[in-house]
């Protein structure tokens, strides 16, 4: 069921979709909603293998993260034609609410037939 997931949210996402890409982040890098929608631009690095997470929820929540290969075109795609603190997932500068990735996550879910999660979830 999870990679039935992956590969619709995948389909989704390198087709532009950004609830699809928020999802797949969380679930490729182990992330929080939060995490997620808080990436900025100059988080990304050396053309897209190292997603840093520069604060967070709890004292150990900095690190630095290996990118997928799979993930890298992706999240690259979305950096063009952005300022540096833009948000890597937004709508026109805006961020998106951890309500709209639970939206968007139960979303893929019912498209992928799989039994609903939440974004949580996919993080763990």
């Amino acid at each position: 069921e999870a990679r039935r997931f992956a590969a619709h949210a995948m389909q989704k996402a390198e087709a532009g979709d950004p609830g699809s890409c928020a999802a797949i982040v969380a679930l490729f890098l182990g992330l929080r909603a939060s995490e997620v929608l808080n990436r900025q631009v100059r988080d990304l690095d050396d053309n897209g293998r190292i997603l840093w997470i520069p604060k967070g929820k709890t004292k150990n929540a900095r690190r630095r993260l290996q990118v997928p290969e799979e993930l890298q075109p992706l999240l690259l795609k979305r950096t063009r034609d952005k300022a540096a603190d833009a948000y890597l997932i937004s709508q026109d500068g805006h961020r998106y609410t951890s309500t709209w990735l639970w939206i968007q996550v139960r979303k893929l879910c019912e498209e992928a037939g799989v039994p609903q999660v939440c974004p949580h979830s996919l993080g763990c």
